[in-house]
């Protein structure tokens, strides 16, 4: 009897352990990645990174880090340990400027930490850090040929030669006749003449025009105004004469 027990026992020893080991929980893997920046982005400034770091039951925090590509292995913190999830969110901000990043050729790594002690990693490479602005070289200007100024030998001072004026004669003054002054002084050409007298009466027979045409204007005015107002009264005359007219063939 006690041998078929050993025998159970050494039976059902392993087939327990082996339902034992199958009902442990296995570790539901959360959600970690990064969506901006991208693989081979280039970047300046302040780059925001967007991505999601969750886990439905063991969520313990995650944290950004970044590497330059010469050392890899070398991780450093861009901001501290978050401890609220984010679902496709800004994980985080990268100030590379107040950093004083050098530019360079680097990766970036989204961590996320379990409440078991597991960690999971996501990775973002090649990434092209460009913060100092290019120098600009200018473009040389073509030499321009100057001209040679050759100077022309100077020559010494030369006598000054002596020029003898011949004696000058004092004009005397002349006396021009008045008449012939008064003469030259009130004659005038013909055309001039006629062009003045022609001008003086165009301008005098436009305004005896103008004249002429107000009168007529003002008296065709005075005449409508006394006719309206003594049509009346010579409307009245004409019927008080016409009914004595009448009257007297009657008798």
């Amino acid at each position: 009897m006690r041998k078929l027990v050993l025998i159970a026992l050494w039976v059902l020893v392993p087939v327990l352990t082996a339902q034992a080991q199958d009902a442990t929980p296995t570790t539901e893997p959360g959600v970690v990645m990064i969506t901006s920046p991208v693989d081979g982005q280039q970047l300046f400034g302040l780059v925001e990174m967007v991505g999601t770091a969750i886990h439905p039951s063991l969520f313990d925090g995650y944290i950004l880090e970044w590497s330059n590509i010469q050392n890899p292995e070398v991780w450093l913190p861009i901001q501290q340990r978050v401890n609220q999830q984010v679902n496709n969110g800004i994980l985080g901000q990268w100030d590379t400027v107040s950093a004083s990043v050098p530019d360079g050729i680097y990766q970036i790594r989204l961590r996320l930490f379990l409440a078991d002690g597991t960690v999971q990693d996501f990775q973002v490479n090649n990434l092209v850090l460009i913060n100092s602005a290019p120098t600009v070289v200018p473009t040389p200007l073509p030499a321009v040929p100057t001209a040679t100024v050759q100077s022309l030998p100077t020559s010494g001072p030369s006598p000054t030669p002596l020029i003898q004026q011949p004696p000058t004669v004092t004009p005397r003054p002349t006396f021009e006749n008045p008449v012939d002054l008064d003469q030259n002084n009130t004659s005038s050409t013909p055309e001039e003449e006629e062009s003045v007298v022609n001008f003086s009466a165009v301008e005098g027979a436009f305004c005896l025009g103008v004249y002429f045409s107000m009168a007529f204007f003002m008296l065709i005015v005075a005449y409508l105004v006394l006719r309206k107002q003594i049509s009346p009264f010579t409307r009245r005359l004409w019927w008080q004469i016409r009914s004595e007219f009448d009257n007297d063939q009657d008798y």
